[in-house]
């Protein structure tokens, strides 16, 4: 499932994952909400060492892309998220 392309990659895709935020598939970059995800500037690079962003951990191996019951249970149901990557 994915929200949009990222502007910063022009070959991610913005996925929901947890903790709970939108990251790109493909470089990383988090936003921490479906809604930031709309900015350019509302951006986070989680970055060694604390790998922190929105004030949760990104570390490598801490995280997994979430699904669809997760994505509504955080009340991010609503977005319009495709369900197969382009």
């Amino acid at each position: 499932m994915w929200l949009r392309e990222c502007p910063f990659d022009d070959q991610g895709l913005l996925r929901p994952v947890l903790p709970l935020a939108v990251m790109c598939d493909s470089c990383g970059s988090v936003w921490c909400t479906p809604d930031d995800a709309a900015f350019e500037d509302r951006v986070a690079v989680p970055e060694a060492p604390d790998w922190t962003a929105c004030g949760r951990s990104f570390a490598p191996g801490s995280t997994r892309w979430a699904t669809r019951e997760d994505v509504d249970q955080a009340g991010w149901g609503g977005h319009p998220w495709h369900e197969e990557a382009s």
